[in-house]
């Protein structure tokens, strides 16, 4: 069912803690919101919650595509979003993260 309302909605556990790390707050154990890697844009949500053999990640990703955005306002038409923040693909940075 979540297929019709968030197309390609993925949901994964993993103890790499890594990348909540880079885009949360300091100190804090979730982020929301949209997060850019690589060539993929997507609506993002992590959490870490306490494991016995430390913390686990719970991540929920929805890629913003064409069929999700059709799915956000079907009333309004095509919706077309653009990354306004400069991004430098000659710089290291892996990701573009939007916080909430």
């Amino acid at each position: 069912m979540h297929d019709q309302e968030l197309p390609g909605l993925s949901i994964s556990f993993s103890s790499d803690t890594s990348l909540l790390r880079k885009v949360a707050p300091p100190g804090k154990k979730s982020f929301a919101g949209l997060l850019h890697q690589g060539d993929t844009l997507s609506l993002t949500s992590l959490l870490a919650i306490p494991d016995r053999n430390g913390e686990r990640v719970i991540t929920l990703r929805v890629p913003v595509t064409s069929d999700f955005l059709s799915t956000v306002a079907p009333d309004l038409g095509a919706i077309q979003l653009n990354l306004l923040e400069r991004y430098e693909a000659a710089s290291k940075r892996k990701y573009l993260f939007i916080r909430r």
